[in-house]
């Protein structure tokens, strides 16, 4: 009984402390070569957006689209070249590709070549926004 117990409570905890990939994500990274920007993302809006701001200052608002999480794992589409408020007008979207912990998220900017096959064109990494 009381391993079975232990085995209930080691669930309900662990369970606790897998962290849904929401809210609004502060972070920066680099797309080709040199060029860096800083981002917020807010997936808690009706229509997720995100902000790039980069190194020449620049400032591009893009939606977030195609959202997808599992087990950790994220994947989502953005157009960083062009500020656009609907999904269906991207022109050139990258993917955004990487894993997330309870407030930090790391990964890979990806591009579709012509081939069909995703190329690695940057990286970035981000953190979740929480309120002091």
């Amino acid at each position: 009984m009381r391993v079975k117990f232990l085995v209930i409570i080691a669930a309900v905890l662990v369970s606790g402390c897998s962290a849904a990939f929401n809210g609004k994500w502060d972070g920066s990274g680099e797309i080709g070569e040199a060029r860096f920007f800083s981002f917020t993302v807010d997936l808690n809006a009706a229509k997720p957006s995100a902000t790039f701001v980069y190194s020449g200052g620049q400032t591009v608002t893009t939606a977030v689209c195609e959202v997808s999480e599992q087990d950790g794992r994220v994947k989502f589409l953005m157009d960083p070249s062009r500020s656009i408020d609907d999904c269906s007008t991207m022109v050139r979207p990258f993917i955004f590709v990487g894993v997330f912990g309870r407030d930090v998220l790391t990964g890979n900017v990806m591009e579709q070549a012509s081939s069909g096959e995703d190329r690695l064109v940057g990286v970035f990494r981000a953190f979740r926004f929480r309120k002091s």
